[in-house]
């Protein structure tokens, strides 16, 4: 997809879905990885009223440190005003015996929230794209989740939207590139400890070997699996 296809696709997707409108107050989510990146790349350069959220969950020390410099020297440099903030990740999870990725979680969004009420920021927006949505599909069917858990990851869920879940990551890092929008990668998605990089960099990739368009077919499964749970709650 040529990058100005990915523009429109990406106003075509919003609209269609009612996602958001230029009147709207957006607090986008950037993290620094290349789809949070391009997601503000993009929300600026279409005109978009926006700010940035940047969390360092100081676990991989110079390395979260180097995120957020990147980060807050990108949204000066596009006239962005840039929310970061540090947070005490580990001792979170020691006085809650929660697991990192749960500690995180919890620790980003409840931060969103207050920067909502005190900033009047109205819309949150994550850089989620089609590949994040199959690997949850994966991790919800391995758990048993059952029909909820196998339709992805949604696209809005109150005031948080997902307005890349049409793009692949291969046409977002194209972008990037092309755009020569500056990104930093995390060294602990190459981890697979985790079970997302488990299904990400191992059982992906063997199943596009036997099927190319997997992707695709994937995220039209996903749709109709969504469509169908629709059915099921209003009928």
């Amino acid at each position: 997809m040529q990058t100005e296809a990915l523009l429109k696709a990406f106003e075509k997707y919003v609209e269609r879905h009612e996602l958001f409108s230029h009147e709207d107050k957006i607090l986008l989510t950037v993290s620094g990885g290349v789809d949070s990146m391009v997601m503000l790349s993009i929300f600026v350069r279409l005109g978009y009223n926006v700010g940035v959220a940047h969390c360092n969950f100081c676990l991989r020390g110079e390395e979260s440190d180097q995120d957020t410099e990147m980060v807050e020297r990108e949204c000066e440099k596009l006239g962005i005003v840039c929310h970061s903030k540090r947070f005490d990740t580990t001792g979170e999870m020691e006085r809650t015996g929660d697991s990192m990725e749960m500690t995180a979680r919890r620790l980003r969004y409840e931060w969103f929230y207050e920067l909502c009420n005190e900033e009047g920021y109205n819309i949150i927006a994550v850089a989620h794209h089609a590949n994040d949505s199959i690997e949850t599909f994966f991790i919800n069917l391995l758990r048993g989740t059952g029909l909820r858990g196998v339709t992805g990851i949604h696209k809005q869920v109150g005031h948080i939207v997902r307005p890349l879940m049409f793009a692949t990551r291969k046409e977002i890092l194209e972008y990037a590139m092309k755009k020569h929008i500056p990104y930093r990668d995390d060294s602990s998605n190459k981890s697979t400890k985790y079970l997302r990089n488990k299904i990400r960099l191992g059982l992906i990739p063997r199943i596009r070997e036997i099927n190319p368009r997997f992707p695709f077919i994937m995220h039209h499964n996903i749709e109709r699996l969504t469509s169908a749970q629709r059915f099921i709650q209003g009928a």
